[in-house]
């Protein structure tokens, strides 16, 4: 069932932190008793669960949760379900100063898509 507005307003919205908090940074695992729970929250239908993290929402594919709700890239971007509601990018005429002053004294250039992942480019200098 799509989530609506006022289905949001009807449940209980549970957001979790990623490093440290639902995943062990230190081991670099999700501990299975973290999965348990997510799992039982996720059932119950009063509850949407939430990721709240600075790290893009393509990360968290790689990962068995089904999240309803992702405010991901430090609050940039924000999905329910498979809508996008809110995605703060940077700007086409800025993106290319940047690989446009790439080009001029070389050096890298790494974007990040929230869903398609990250994107490097290495740019010889054109001078």
């Amino acid at each position: 069932m799509p989530i609506t507005w006022a289905l949001l307003l009807m449940k209980k919205l549970i957001f979790f932190d990623w490093d440290d908090t639902v995943y062990d940074s230190k081991n670099q695992v999700l501990p299975e008793e973290n999965k348990q729970v997510l799992k039982e929250l996720k059932e119950n239908e009063e509850i949407l669960i939430g990721i709240a993290s600075g790290r893009a929402a393509f990360y968290f594919k790689n990962f068995d949760i089904d999240w309803d709700i992702y405010v991901t890239n430090n609050g940039q971007y924000a999905k329910v379900n498979d809508t996008i509601i809110y995605e703060n990018k940077v700007d086409d005429e800025f993106k290319n100063e940047l690989i446009n002053w790439a080009k001029k004294h070389g050096g890298s250039v790494v974007s990040i898509h929230s869903e398609l992942g990250v994107h490097h480019s290495n740019i010889p200098s054109q001078s």
